[in-house]
C-alpha cells in the first residue's frame, strides 16, 4: 500500500478524504471542527460564506465567541452548552439558539449543533434568520448551506492505524448525512437512478430508503413532462454556474404535491466527466403559505386604506411615497401622479412648505403626534383648509417615513366665517 510522501498517510486514505471533503463542499451546511480543548482545526466554505471567518480567525472556540458575541453573559452560556457536548453526558443536549455579529458587522439569528465522534467535536453552524425575519414579513428567501468534513489530520503509519482513521471518517460522514433536515439524494448521471439518500427523504417524500434507491428520479416529478424541464434546466444551469437552484413542485409517495427549493451540484471524474449529481431538497411549503397570507393582508389593509372618509398618506424625505384614494381625491391627483413628488406641490408657497417642515421634524422626533390647521393648494390652484396629523414610523430619524392624515375642514371654516360675521353685524 502506498503512503503519501508529505503526510505519511497511505493512497487509500488519501482520496477517501479526498472524496469525502469533496463531498462535503456539495452540501450546503456550514461546518467547524473541533477538539475537546476547544481548538478549532477547520471550517469549510460554507462557514466562511455565512459569517465571514476564515480558519486563522478561529484558533479556538473563546477566540470565536469574543468575535461573534460581545456580551460576557452570552459567551458564558455557549460555553456551557459546548462543555456538555464534551463531557461526553449520555443526556441529549438540544441545539442553541442566539444572535451572532458576522465579521461584516451583520447580525444573524443562527441554530449551532454538536455531534462528537471520537476526539473530535463537529459543530454545525444553522442560519435561522430567515425565521426570524419571517416573523415580521413573512417573506424572505432561505439560504442554502455546504456542509464538509476537515481531512484527518493525524500521520497514519501503520495498517491498524489507517484503517480505524478511515472508519471514523465515514461514521462521521454517516452521522453527519443522516442528521441533516434537508432531503438529500446522490443519483447516477448516465441512468438518473437513485444511489443513496439520507433519513430525511422519508420524512419529506415518504419512501423508505429500501423503496426509494434504484428508482429513477420521475417518480419524484408531477409528470414526465416536469421532470424533463427539469433536467434541461438542471443541464443548461451546470454548464452556465456550475449548479443548479431552483424552487419546484414535487411529490410525495401519496401523491401529494408541494413546494421545495432544490440545490443540485455535479461530480465530475478525474476527465471532467459527471458521474453524479448531489440534490439537496427543502419544504417551503410554510414560506410558500406564509407570503400569500403577507398578499392578502396587504390588499386587504391597501383596500381599507383606499376607502376611509380621510386622506392618508405616507412620505419620506417630504417625497410622496403613496397615498390612498380620498388623499387624491382632495388635491386632484392619481396615487401615480404624486408618487416620487415633493410635498411642496400641496402648500402655498416655498416659506409655508419650509416651516412646516420645521415643525412637524421638532414635533415627530420627540415621539409625538404632530397636529396643525393650515391651507393647502389644491391642484387646480385653489386654497382649502384641512387639519393635519403627523407620526414618524421611526422618531430617531423622522425624515425616513412619515404617515400624514388630512382631514378637509373648509366647509367648518366657511361656516366659522359666517357666525362670525352675523355676530359682528348683530
Amino acid at each position: 500500500m502506498e503512503n503519501s510522501s508529505v503526510t505519511g498517510k497511505t493512497t487509500e486514505v488519501v482520496r477517501a478524504e479526498a472524496d469525502l471533503q469533496n463531498f462535503m463542499e456539495m452540501i450546503p451546511t456550514s461546518i467547524m471542527l473541533l477538539d475537546d480543548a476547544g481548538r478549532c482545526s477547520f471550517v469549510n466554505s460554507a462557514f466562511t460564506g455565512f459569517c465571514g471567518y476564515v480558519l486563522e480567525d478561529l484558533s479556538s472556540v473563546g477566540q470565536w465567541l469574543c468575535r461573534i458575541c460581545p456580551d460576557p453573559a452570552d459567551r458564558d452560556s455557549i460555553i456551557r452548552w459546548y462543555d456538555r457536548h464534551i463531557s461526553h453526558d449520555l443526556a441529549p443536549v438540544p441545539p442553541l439558539m442566539f444572535e451572532i455579529i458576522c465579521k461584516n458587522g451583520a447580525v444573524r439569528h443562527v441554530a449551532i449543533d454538536a455531534r462528537g465522534t471520537g476526539e473530535l467535536i463537529v459543530v454545525t453552524c444553522t442560519d435561522i434568520t430567515e425565521l426570524e425575519q419571517l416573523k415580521k414579513t413573512e417573506r424572505e428567501r432561505a439560504e442554502i448551506f455546504r456542509l464538509t468534513l476537515d481531512e484527518t489530520t493525524d500521520a497514519v503509519l501503520e495498517r491498524e492505524r489507517t484503517e480505524s482513521a478511515f472508519h471514523e471518517a465515514a461514521e462521521l460522514l454517516e452521522k453527519t448525512f443522516a442528521s441533516l433536515n434537508e432531503a438529500v439524494f446522490i443519483v447516477k448521471a448516465g441512468t438518473r437512478t437513485i444511489h443513496d439518500v439520507n433519513s430525511a427523504v422519508e420524512k419529506l417524500f415518504g419512501y423508505t430508503r429500501e423503496e426509494i434507491i434504484g428508482k429513477h428520479t420521475s417518480c419524484l416529478h408531477l409528470s414526465e413532462q416536469r421532470y424533463l424541464q427539469f433536467c434541461n434546466e438542471r443541464a443548461r444551469a451546470h454548464v452556465e454556474k456550475g449548479c443548479f437552484e431552483t424552487t419546484w413542485q414535487m411529490m410525495r409517495k401519496d401523491g401529494t404535491v408541494f413546494d421545495s427549493e432544490h440545490c443540485v451540484t455535479s461530480i465530475c471524474d478525474s476527465n471532467g466527466d459527471v458521474i453524479s449529481h448531489v440534490c439537496v431538497v427543502r419544504d417551503i411549503t410554510e414560506r410558500i403559505q406564509g407570503e400569500e397570507k403577507l398578499r392578502k393582508l396587504v390588499l386587504e389593509q391597501g383596500i381599507i386604506l383606499d376607502n376611509v372618509c380621510i386622506g392618508i398618506s405616507f412620505v419620506r424625505n417630504r417625497t410622496f411615497v403613496w397615498i390612498n384614494n380620498k388623499f387624491g381625491e382632495m388635491f386632484g391627483y392619481t396615487n401615480d401622479e404624486l408618487s416620487g413628488l415633493s410635498t411642496e406641490i400641496i402648500y402655498p408657497s416655498f416659506e409655508m412648505f419650509k416651516q412646516a417642515g420645521e415643525n412637524t421634524y421638532a414635533t415627530v422626533a420627540r415621539n409625538q403626534l404632530y397636529t396643525a390647521e393650515v391651507e393647502m393648494r389644491h391642484r387646480d390652484g385653489s386654497l382649502f383648509w384641512v387639519k393635519c396629523y403627523c407620526k414618524a414610523v421611526d422618531p430617531i430619524i423622522p425624515a425616513g417615513g412619515t404617515i400624514w392624515i388630512i382631514e378637509d375642514i373648509q366647509a367648518r371654516k366657511q361656516c366659522w366665517r359666517i357666525s362670525t360675521s352675523i355676530l359682528k353685524i348683530e
